[in-house]
């Protein structure tokens, strides 16, 4: 019994780590200056933009990778805490924060 419990333990700790989310605010925008804003994104998770961005803006304190694919493939990019990404065109589709 107790070992059962320690276990269950264990996968909810486990589970409740994996899910943190990077604390504060992830915005794309294209060179036409539309933008949109992602507020504590979680972590390991693909999340794709609303439309393709030429820029980035990562003020969370977790690295960004930011994806020319809509499913976070293809050519990426690092964007560290407090850092910025421009690629002077519209092909950014998709970020995932990594801790």
């Amino acid at each position: 019994m107790a070992a059962t419990l320690l276990a269950s333990a264990g996968l909810v700790l486990g589970l409740s780590a994996e899910a943190q989310a990077a604390q504060g605010e992830f915005v794309y925008a294209t060179n036409d200056g539309v933008s949109r804003t992602f507020v504590n994104p979680p972590n390991n998770t693909c999340m794709f933009f609303e439309f393709a961005a030429e820029a980035a803006l990562n003020s969370t304190n977790t690295r960004a990778r930011v994806y020319t694919g809509i499913t976070c493939s293809g050519p990426s990019s690092d964007v560290q805490p407090g850092g910025s990404l421009s690629t002077g065109t519209n092909n950014l589709n998709s970020v995932e924060f990594i801790p």
